[in-house]
């Protein structure tokens, strides 16, 4: 098991920790790191809020939404995830 201090200087790194009971899980990982076939993780950063008021046909385009921002701010290119 790591140490305090090393806990610390991982995080301060930005390093993952990982241990292991059973050394065969520990290959496999090692491998699959070797491989790529590791799916990566993906952190959500949420940057604010918007209420949308109405939408928009533009010919060529597409549909636009006109919104309210609520909280936060809003980015251009920026990632969206909709709810109802």
């Amino acid at each position: 098991r790591p140490s305090s201090a090393v806990k610390s200087m991982a995080e301060r790194e930005a390093v993952e920790l990982k241990t292991y009971r059973i050394i065969y899980n520990a290959i496999d990982d090692i491998e699959k790191a070797m491989t790529g076939m590791l799916a990566p993780e993906y952190k959500e950063v949420v940057l604010g809020h918007i209420e949308v008021r109405d939408t928009f046909k533009v010919p060529n385009v597409g549909v636009i939404a006109g919104g309210y921002v609520k909280e936060g701010k809003v980015v251009r290119n920026a990632q969206a995830k909709l709810r109802l």
